[in-house]
């Protein structure tokens, strides 16, 4: 699950060599949802669904993986996804420049669970990782 794609990323790019896991797009947008049912159509990515509408409104089914670049702060975003998630669900949270300060202004109780990578692609970025451990219901 790759939460607002915008133009595509990470959600298309993971679609593309992912093609043997199924992958919903959940952006909000209506031209980015148009742009990105184009593209899914042109790439015929028929394991991708692209859900136009908020994440507070996509029907709950257990993701495996969930991703969100520039989506909203870490609070929040767990908040808003976390029914999404069991404990066996990987965060991938590509946060920029902020990693370190969002994790460190989240909770003491769940800060454990996560981590921050160095981005492959810019020194100064990080991204989060982690999973829940315990109750999965937020």
């Amino acid at each position: 699950m790759d939460l607002g794609t915008g133009a595509g990323f990470p959600g298309v790019v993971v679609g593309l060599v992912r093609e043997s896991q199924d992958l919903i797009i959940v952006e909000s947008r209506r031209k980015r949802v148009e742009w990105l049912e184009c593209v899914v159509s042109e790439l015929e990515l028929k394991h991708c669904r692209v859900e136009g509408r908020r994440v507070e409104d996509v029907e709950a089914f257990s993701a495996d993986v969930i991703s969100a670049r520039a989506f909203a702060p870490l609070e929040k975003l767990l908040k808003l996804a976390r029914r999404f998630s069991t404990n066996d669900t990987v965060w991938l949270l590509p946060k920029g420049r902020s990693a370190e300060q969002e994790l460190s202004d989240f909770s003491e109780r769940e800060r454990h669970m996560f981590h921050v990578e160095q981005s492959q692609t810019d020194p100064e970025s990080g991204i989060i990782v982690g999973r829940f451990a315990g109750d999965s219901s937020g």
